[in-house]
């Protein structure tokens, strides 16, 4: 009996420690902006410098994709950014989407089951607009 029951201690501690470092791609609540999607709409026009080139390029070339981590405490951690362009291979300068991430003010973090979690971020952006 003194077994079984260190046995699921031991358990639930590896569980809590394996399972914190998790980051989320579907939660039950999604990470939010404060102040919601036109405050972060805002936030991302006064403060990445977009390159002018990919503003100008065709077939829908200026696109970029910013995935970061919205942490527990909700500190927004920088992961990649990359071009969805196909025709023209336009390299972006992911120092100014690292420079913005940590310009970024605290999120309100996801949840699942009404704990907060770690999670993955993805911010479509165009021409220098939130898509």
């Amino acid at each position: 009996m003194k077994y079984f029951f260190l046995t699921i201690l031991l358990n639930s501690f590896a569980q809590a420690l394996l399972g914190q470092d998790k980051i989320y791609d579907v939660v039950d609540k999604q990470a939010e902006f404060k102040g919601g999607g036109g405050k972060l709409l805002s936030f991302v026009s006064k403060n990445l410098k977009y390159p002018d080139s990919l503003g100008r390029t065709e077939f829908g070339c200026g696109r970029i994709l910013i995935k970061f981590t919205v942490e527990k405490d909700g500190t927004a951690k920088y992961e990649s950014c990359e071009t969805t362009c196909q025709t023209i291979r336009v390299k972006v300068d992911c120092i100014e989407v690292k420079k913005m991430i940590a310009k970024m003010p605290k999120w309100k973090p996801a949840e699942i089951n009404g704990k907060k979690v770690r999670c993955r971020y993805n911010l479509p952006i165009h021409g220098g607009v939130v898509e």
